[in-house]
């Protein structure tokens, strides 16, 4: 059985393909293949990825909503027919990304083993999870390290530019949904703190 980490854009699969592809994990190439233990990508890349086999499970990987938000509008965010999503349907864009943010979590969560947020790859909740799923073998501590480099690297993949948007501004604009996002947000994240 493989496995695919994926998520929306922009959150984070850069950063994990590189750590497993440095620890000697057949991972295949970001977004484009998978390799023997699995793949890497965003949502809409799964079917190019698995050629339509679905001999894969999800692990589901989340970035804050409003982080990924401001670092897919420095791009042009693309429509997601099989979620009923197109960019025209919307007079805002930064909304119409927050209704991509959520639905596609919702879809992989309808799938997935394990969801997790970056807060909790970057503070090791997870590490020992993904050391088994993917027989990685180095020490939890080992992956952790290596994650953590890759977090001060900022990524090799950071987009920069435009405005941000603070959270209070995406919040005027659909607070119904808004909250509905930091509520699968923060419980997917509070699900891997210890006590």
């Amino acid at each position: 059985m493989k496995h695919i980490i994926s998520g929306t854009g922009r959150s984070g699969t850069t950063l994990i393909h590189s750590v497993l592809k440095e620890l000697g994990i057949s991972i295949g190439q970001h977004e484009i293949s998978l390799g023997e233990q699995g793949g890497v990508g965003g949502y809409r890349v799964i079917p190019n990825m698995t050629k339509n086999d679905d001999n894969y499970k999800i692990i589901m990987q989340v970035r804050d909503p409003v982080d990924t938000i401001n670092s897919i509008l420095k791009s042009s965010p693309s429509d997601f027919p099989n979620l009923g999503l197109y960019k025209k349907d919307y007079e805002d864009i930064s909304l119409y990304t927050l209704n991509v943010w959520y639905k596609i979590h919702i879809k992989l969560m309808e799938s997935s083993i394990l969801n997790y947020t970056l807060n909790n790859l970057n503070n090791g909740e997870v590490t020992e999870k993904l050391i088994n799923i993917f027989n990685i073998n180095y020490s939890e501590q080992e992956f952790n390290t290596q994650i953590k480099e890759s977090f001060k690297s900022k990524s090799r993949n950071s987009r920069r530019g435009g405005k941000n948007l603070l959270p209070n501004d995406l919040e005027k604009k659909d607070p119904n949904l808004f909250n509905k996002a930091y509520k699968l947000y923060n419980k997917i994240e509070n699900a891997h703190k210890k006590t």
